[in-house]
């Protein structure tokens, strides 16, 4: 047989098959995403996987008695638990009595969707209650018990670096920390945490080099090949990028054992064909689509990359790294861009060392880790080298993640706009070639008038029609988001500012300004995560206001050159169409926190709007205070704010009442809400709304509470 032959049935009908598969998938799962019921129940818990703050677990075959029969959900239950005497570890099975909830969705823009709990675990309900019993001992399978001995030796043999090496080689990220993760993702090497089809390639060769001395080819070579690679799968963290990359694998080995070569789409649509059948849901999964997308981008382009680069790059070595690392992240690009709102603009240059390295540290990690099992001074010797290489990576990573442009945020696209993108990457392929002419005749303008088509919904949607605000639902805590076209700035972070950092991310902005109306941390809290994450020009505070608390924040507005300015009473700022003025205070005084945030009047057109901050009845009641059409009421709803007078004096048609519930305060207060009532003012609650958006309208202000997207315009873009 013709080695060129490649082994492919014609027509390559599996990957239309593996189409279809994933179509009828995502349908199937998105349907029970939609139709998941809360009942009440008690029932047996298994493999308390995770133990995270505040009591919660994720419990894995969970059953429960139904008239008799026994039933179970499809997935796994991610339990809020009231506290328990005993401390659980993962491998307990425990009793509860428990209320199930079904996913919700993200209650503020571009926020964090309860369901992609589902994406991430295989979570399929949350739940609350209570445990009542537990087993004597965890009982851990074999899979865990078998990464619980490799975590130990890796620990034991590089310490401070064991953490790293151990995402790389496993694809265990849980002791990373938040500064070494950003790191990578800046620079572009985050890929390399997460175990894929690159580590199976390096785990493939140091398996073919160990057993160079086999015929090459053999069939027993193929079987202690393929058996060492499921014991890699066994081990690894990845499941589907694993399967996915050893199924590929096992299907060129054949095909080179038949004499022929492995057709790459056929091999990826039985990979993609075998694990939808097995776990529909797989089609969710953040890790299976990044593994597709990947491979789908070196299918299509690294031909064609590999032959431009030819031109300019001699060494077989670097070229081959270049195309291969510039195609895999051309096809990662619409995932990451989905999934995370940026672009890590210097990925390339990046992953030219990076690779190399992370190679390195696979290739000569694991059998330092099997050496350090069989005899601790036969590790010594490679594990320096390992160490070396780690540390290396580490600074390479650390000194290019602090370029400025290293990373660069863009609105987050629709999945029609990603579709349309593979397609694009399809034209370029040469697969499209296959096709006969007036196939491609007809392809190639449907392809290029899609692709415009989704760019002009696309870019659009970057800007919001009106200039608008946005009340976050943060719990009993402040942060709104005003934006007038590309300007935009934060009255207040709330506790994490993680919303805020979502929403900015999400439209690829920046901020004009952080305004703190005072230093409690429900108003402040979440200015280093903004600071970190989100481009900022300024950062106001209250004149007075006490900064002792913020040294961190304060080193971090310094080290990036971001000034930090006072406000006081008369100052106005203009910011894209906002005129926002000071009415209060002249001064911060101490102990007068509250007394003393800032009460700001920010008006677009002719449309107004009042922040309240903290401010006591007193303090209202002192100020002049104009008349408006949305006031953000004062503490939460605090019965201590909000008078009657206040009220008439200002007239509003609607207010927003920033509070989460339950709440140890009881926010807000039923007489506050009486006088809302009394006073014919629509009451907009974060509890129950959600976010609330005013957009200034030609007509006005609007006031609505937010309404997360449907599947249409998740899909196309379109509201």
């Amino acid at each position: 047989m013709s080695a060129d032959r490649p082994l492919r049935v014609p027509g390559r009908p599996l990957v239309w098959l593996a189409l279809a598969v994933a179509l009828l998938s995502t349908a199937r799962s998105l349907n029970l995403l939609e139709h998941l019921p809360g009942k009440e129940v008690s029932g047996l818990c298994s493999a308390v996987v995770r133990e995270a703050e505040g009591d919660s677990y994720l419990l894995d075959e969970v059953t429960w008695l139904d008239g008799g029969a026994r039933q179970a959900p499809s997935g796994r239950v991610l339990l809020e638990a009231e506290p328990y005497a005993y401390p659980l570890l993962a491998g307990h099975r425990v009793t509860v009595e428990i209320v199930l909830h079904p996913l919700e969705p993200p209650v503020n823009p571009n926020g964090w969707d309860g369901r992609l709990l589902f994406l991430l675990s295989d979570v399929v309900y949350t739940a609350s209650g209570r445990i009542l019993s537990h087993s004597g001992e965890p009982t851990l399978s074999l899979r865990e018990r078998a990464r619980t001995a490799f975590r130990a030796h890796v620990d034991a043999l590089w310490g401070e670096e064991g953490g790293l090496i151990a995402a790389l080689l496993l694809g265990m990220r849980d002791e990373l920390s938040d500064q070494l993760l950003e790191s990578f993702q800046r620079s572009g090497a985050a890929h390399l945490l997460a175990v894929s089809g690159l580590h199976v390639g390096f785990v493939m060769a140091l398996v073919s080099f160990c057993f160079r001395w086999m015929r090459r080819n053999s069939w027993p070579q193929i079987a202690l090949i393929l058996l060492c690679m499921a014991g890699y799968g066994l081990l690894a963290v990845s499941a589907f990028s694993v399967f996915r990359a050893s199924a590929m694998l096992a299907a060129a080995l054949v095909a080179r054992r038949l004499g022929r070569r492995a057709d790459g789409p056929t091999s990826l649509a039985i990979a993609v064909i075998a694990a939808l059948l097995t776990q529909p849901r797989q089609i969710l999964r953040l890790g299976f689509l990044m593994s597709v997308c990947a491979v789908l981008g070196i299918l299509f382009l690294y031909r064609r990359l590999d032959a431009l680069l030819r031109r300019f790059v001699r060494a077989d070595w670097l070229r081959g790294t270049m195309a291969m690392t510039l195609s895999a992240n051309l096809g990662l690009l619409p995932v990451q861009v989905f999934s995370y709102h940026s672009i890590a603009t210097l990925s390339l240059l990046t992953n030219i060392a990076a690779v190399p390295l992370a190679a390195g540290i696979v290739m000569l990690g694991l059998p330092t880790v099997l050496a350090h099992m069989l005899c601790p001074a036969l590790a010594l010797a490679p594990a320096f080298a390992v160490r070396l290489m780690a540390r290396t990576l580490i600074l390479l990573c650390d000194s290019v993640a602090e370029v400025p442009f290293s990373l660069v945020h863009v609105p987050s696209p629709s999945i029609f706009v990603l579709l349309c993108y593979l397609g694009l990457l399809f034209l370029l392929s040469p697969y499209f070639m296959e096709f006969r002419r007036h196939l491609r005749r007809a392809m190639l303008p449907a392809v290029l008038g899609a692709g415009a088509l989704a760019l002009m919904l696309w870019l659009p949607g970057a800007q919001p029609r009106f200039p608008e605000a946005t009340f976050f639902s943060v719990g009993t805590a402040d942060c709104a988001l005003l934006r007038s076209g590309s300007s935009c700035f934060l009255i207040d972070t709330g506790w994490s500012g993680s919303q805020a950092v979502n929403a900015v991310n999400a439209e690829g902005l920046s901020l004009d300004a952080v305004i703190l109306t005072h230093k409690d941390a429900d108003h402040a809290g979440g200015l280093m995560r903004v600071l970190q994450e989100v481009p900022v020009a300024t950062v106001l505070v209250p004149l007075g206001m006490p900064l002792s608390g913020f040294a961190q924040e304060m080193a971090l507005a310094e080290e990036k050159g971001i000034p930090v300015r006072t406000l006081r009473q008369g100052d106005v700022l203009t910011i894209g169409a906002f005129e926002v003025r000071v009415l209060s205070p002249p001064y911060v005084r101490i102990g007068q926190d509250n007394a003393d945030s800032l009460v700001l009047d920010v008006s677009c057109g002719e449309a107004r709007m009042l922040f309240l901050s903290d401010v006591p009845q007193e303090t209202e009641e002192r100020l002049d205070l104009p008349g408006c059409d949305l006031i953000k009421l004062a503490h939460h709803g605090s019965a201590t704010s909000t008078s009657s007078d206040m009220l008439r004096a200002t007239a509003p048609k609607a207010a927003v009442l920033s509070v989460g519930t339950p709440n140890r305060y009881g926010f807000p207060a039923a007489e506050v809400l009486d006088r809302l009532r009394a006073a014919g003012v629509a009451a907009y609650r974060t509890d129950e709304c959600g976010a609330v958006i005013a957009e200034f309208t030609r007509d006005g202000l609007r006031v609505r509470a937010y309404e997360p997207p449907s599947l249409w315009t998740q899909w196309t873009g379109l509201d």
